[in-house]
């Protein structure tokens, strides 16, 4: 029995990673909530690069370094991002999108969160160019709910720092190694048309709840973990429309509800993530909508 263990062998995982994934004692943590663990970095290429490749958007994420001594930009820094380096992102709060072909050779995962849906995306990164290797969907998972109710209680600031930060590694600790667990099992990375299906849904919904706001195409194709021009033509195939129609089309709700809650404009105009009034009434004209 002992040696039949000792011959598994992770799918997925490889022994770097399992290393990582199994002594949580090693990472150091950036977010918000917690004073950041790793240095910051000077790197102009990079620099120049983020200003037209960060993301911002609902949904919260976190980044897990697996390999590569390389950096991450977050808030408008720029922090080292090397093995054993997690990021937690929080709703609307700016960071890369995906990578420059300037990247280092790297093994990250990125983890989505969706309401009752957690996808996890590893991406192997070489010569500059990132390669999806697997895409893993966890529905209803009790280890996600305990995640993000430690990130919630991060949030309030409620409780010790150091205490709240062991809640933080725990919690994300036992999320991780489901994941990994997946490559001694005979599950596969999801990649399939009941996938993609899951994902829409749960995408959508995200964008029912918000408005739109912080969702067009290129932030939501990354989420899913697709491109563009994949996520553009298979989105249209389930929804019956472009992103771009559902997403005005559930502003124009969004906007609907809130004016009848007593919101002036400026504030649905804010609350739907318009850049300004003006902006916003241009849009309801060219949708021949009058409030």
């Amino acid at each position: 029995m002992m040696k039949g263990l000792e011959a598994m062998r992770n799918r997925y995982f490889t022994e770097e990673m399992l290393e990582l994934t199994e002594h949580p004692e090693k990472w150091r943590l950036v977010s918000s909530f917690l004073k950041p663990e790793c240095p910051l970095i000077q790197n102009e290429k990079h620099g120049n690069w983020m200003k037209t490749h960060s993301d911002s958007h609902p949904a919260r994420e976190a980044l897990v370094c697996f390999s590569g001594k390389a950096y991450c930009g977050f808030k408008d820094r720029i922090y080292l991002c090397d093995p054993g380096t997690v990021f937690f992102f929080d709703s609307f709060e700016s960071h890369d999108r995906l990578y420059p072909s300037h990247y280092p050779d790297s093994v990250h995962m990125w983890l989505i969160f969706l309401n009752n849906m957690t996808v996890a995306h590893l991406y192997n990164i070489r010569g500059g160019k990132s390669s999806l290797v697997g895409s893993f969907l966890m529905k209803d998972d009790p280890s996600s709910l305990s995640f993000k109710c430690a990130w919630d209680s991060a949030l309030e600031g409620n409780l010790p720092v150091e205490f709240q930060r062991a809640k933080i590694i725990s919690s994300f600790s036992v999320l991780l190694l489901n994941i990994a667990g997946k490559g001694y099992s005979g599950e596969k990375p999801r990649d399939d048309l009941n996938y993609k299906e899951e994902i829409f849904e749960s995408l959508m919904q995200n964008i029912r709840t918000t408005g739109g706001h912080g969702f067009n195409l290129a932030k939501t194709a990354k989420l899913a973990g697709m491109s563009k021009y994949h996520f553009h033509r298979m989105f249209r195939k389930y929804a019956g429309e472009t992103l771009h129609g559902f997403v005005d089309k559930c502003r124009l709700k969004k906007a609907a509800e809130l004016k009848k809650k007593g919101c002036n404009m400026t504030e649905i105009s804010d609350e739907l993530g318009f850049s300004s009034l003006s902006v916003f009434l241009r849009w309801l004209k060219a949708k021949k909508m009058v409030y």
